[in-house]
């Protein structure tokens, strides 16, 4: 027998910006708002290109992406130079990462559920779940 029980192990996000690339940078403040680091002096600078089927999972596969690197080299990133081929869905972006010494708050993942992108009167409206 199971059964499934209700848990509040998640946050929406909505952000708004006047350029695409921007709401993929604010989205990105965001996360790093949510982390809440406390950050060292040791910076590192990469690179970063990801490809997806369509805007929507080049946002979510991106912000993942940056969720997992943030993890792996104990920094948090801000983008220095992004680019947005639309045609092919491609990213490329040019990260500065500094150390973080700790974090107050744990995210588990950026999550496909509820999320969105729209062009609304002339401003980008992005929406995603984290998960803590």
């Amino acid at each position: 027998m199971f059964r499934f029980l209700e848990h509040t192990a998640d946050f929406k996000i909505q952000v708004i910006s006047d350029s695409l690339e921007k709401l993929f940078e604010e989205s990105l403040e965001a996360i790093n708002a949510f982390l809440n680091p406390k950050l060292g002096k040791e910076k590192l600078e990469i690179d970063i290109e990801i490809q997806s089927e369509n805007l929507l999972l080049l946002y979510i596969d991106f912000l993942s992406e940056i969720l997992t690197k943030t993890y792996i080299e104990k920094k948090i990133f801000k983008i220095k130079e992004l680019k947005i081929d639309l045609d092919n869905y491609i990213l490329k972006a040019k990260l500065e990462g500094n150390k973080f010494l700790s974090i107050e708050k744990d995210i588990k993942a950026i999550t496909y559920h509820q999320a969105k992108i729209e062009n609304v009167d002339s401003k980008y409206l992005g929406e995603f779940v984290i998960d803590v």
